[in-house]
């Protein structure tokens, strides 16, 4: 089934109905001609486009769940890292859809995995624009859940990193107070506690970066981070 789906995708290529390019060794992707795929938009009802565009939201929110994100410190995780950076435009342009699309709760998981892409290759200042607005939205509409407290997390960290330590101490403070106070989570909040140390540092506010570094070294010793810790005890 593999090999028909290559010969047909190849057969499409030599027709000029689709292009492609090798972006990796063992990465090929595949793409319509713009104006193929303009023509083949105009052939869609409105209520066609709308189902068209909540698919590739579906499709595109499973890269912001906790257990794909989880994959990228796994020993495939490299793998993982590339897809997502290929994907990105994907990710982005399901945020955006999500929220033109007047549901923002939707936008937050393709919205963590563009985040997550942008804090780790940059720029860091298109993840904060893009964060900004849902955000925004889901502060309106949605019930909070850990999705969103791990959005507000990125954006901590995102805004630490295009210089904005202010509002990135609000962004960490808002995230610790949507995660839930025990469980799996915890792992979350000792890492905006960590950042929040490091910019308190920063600050030259030592005494309140020690308590900050003292209580997420004491949660990542409880979930056995030792990761984590690490990163705390070479600050």
């Amino acid at each position: 089934a593999a090999s028909s789906v290559r010969d047909l995708l190849e057969s499409l290529c030599a027709d000029s109905l689709l292009q492609h390019d090798r972006t990796d060794k063992e990465v090929v992707r595949y793409h319509l001609l713009a104006s193929i795929r303009e023509f083949g938009g105009q052939q869609l009802t409105p209520i066609d486009a709308e189902a068209a565009e909540k698919r590739h939201v579906a499709y595109y929110s499973r890269w912001g769940k906790a257990q794909s994100l989880q994959r990228l410190d796994a020993p495939t995780g490299v793998d993982v890292w590339k897809t997502m950076v290929l994907e990105l435009d994907n990710l982005v342009h399901a945020t955006q859809s999500a929220l033109r699309g007047g549901t923002p709760s939707t936008a937050v998981l393709p919205a963590r995995a563009a985040a997550t892409v942008f804090l780790g290759q940059g720029p860091s200042t298109a993840g904060e624009m893009l964060l900004r607005p849902v955000l925004a939205a889901v502060e309106l509409t949605t019930p909070v859940d850990q999705n969103i407290a791990s959005l507000w997390l990125l954006m901590g960290q995102l805004l630490q990193r295009v210089g904005k330590p202010e509002e990135a101490m609000g962004a960490y403070d808002r995230s610790m107070a949507l995660y839930p106070p025990s469980g799996g989570q915890r792992r979350a909040e000792g890492i905006a506690l960590g950042h929040r140390g490091a910019l308190h540092t920063d600050q030259r506010r030592i005494a309140l970066a020690l308590l900050d570094f003292e209580r997420a070294i004491a949660i990542h010793r409880e979930n056995e981070d030792t990761y984590h810790e690490g990163i705390i005890l070479g600050e």
